[in-house]
């Protein structure tokens, strides 16, 4: 009873410091922080009417603003802005639906947004290729992330962010080979596989890190003829075994000497007698 009263307690002053918190963002004149609060006190308590009324008021106030200043981008031509604002013109739309509050993007904006967008998506488009072509990945792949937000199939927009992605990886997983950092380029290629599972021969070189990093692990037998030391070191390595198959370690691999010397041994008696080894 004591936790469900502290829990409520504490729900219910959260949704009113939320709501001082938009009124005092309000007041200032911070639009888009004072719309988070009072949606986020909305989320809170659904029917708390007075956060209702503020985000209503704040919603109109802002989205007006924010329609003001498509105006002037769209006739300084600002396309960057011009999107910018339109995206989050969408964003109060969205906040708005959620609380069942009525607000409608005028045509003229519309238009306007769908004016600009062509050639914003046509200028970022360019320059990304045109960053790729100088190997500036980095750049490249702002400008792919500012195509995303306006329209994430554009193009081959996501076959250009891979490359983008997994490109300084592969260089930076190649030159760990040379280094013969195998295990650090294995973790490398994993990280672009998880990108782009067929980027180049990602796999096939970190299969060959897997192998060139692998560390053995050998036992052999323990002679004695103390019973205590012989129980002792046989749980022993029961134990050291156990341990490194349950721990998943893929640069860890446990090999039986015992048989290793023997199949030896065989090819040795087989070369000497002039038989084919198979094997």
């Amino acid at each position: 009873f004591i936790v469900a009263f502290v829990s409520l307690l504490l729900s219910s002053c959260a949704y009113q410091r939320l709501f001082k918190e938009g009124k005092k963002y309000e007041e200032a004149g911070m639009l888009e922080l004072s719309v988070e609060k009072y949606n986020a006190s909305l989320i809170k308590k659904e029917d708390f009417t007075d956060a209702r009324i503020a985000l209503n008021r704040t919603l109109i106030r802002y989205a007006n603003d924010l329609e003001q200043q498509i105006d002037e981008n769209y006739i300084q031509l600002n396309d960057d802005a011009l999107v910018e604002n339109f995206i989050k013109l969408k964003n109060l739309k969205r906040i708005a639906d959620n609380n069942r509050i009525q607000l409608e993007i005028s045509s003229r904006v519309q238009e306007q947004y769908n004016e600009s967008q062509q050639r914003y998506l046509v200028d970022h488009y360019a320059k990304a290729l045109a960053f790729i072509e100088t190997e500036d990945f980095s750049a490249a792949l702002s400008h792919i992330l500012s195509i995303k937000k306006v329209n994430e199939n554009y193009q081959d927009i996501a076959e250009k962010e891979i490359v983008c992605r997994c490109e300084p990886l592969y260089r930076e997983a190649l030159q760990q080979m040379q280094l013969e950092k195998y295990r650090t380029a294995y973790n490398t290629f994993n990280s672009i596989i998880k990108i782009g599972s067929n980027y180049k021969d990602s796999k096939n070189l970190q299969n060959e890190c897997l192998e060139k990093g692998m560390l053995t692990v050998a036992f052999t037998t323990f002679y004695s003829n103390d019973i205590a030391k012989k129980t002792f070191i046989d749980k022993l390595k029961t134990n050291i075994t156990t341990t490194i198959q349950n721990s998943n370690a893929i640069f860890l691999e446990i090999v039986d000497i015992n048989n290793t010397e023997a199949i030896i041994k065989e090819q040795h008696l087989a070369m000497q007698n002039g038989i084919e080894i198979q094997g």
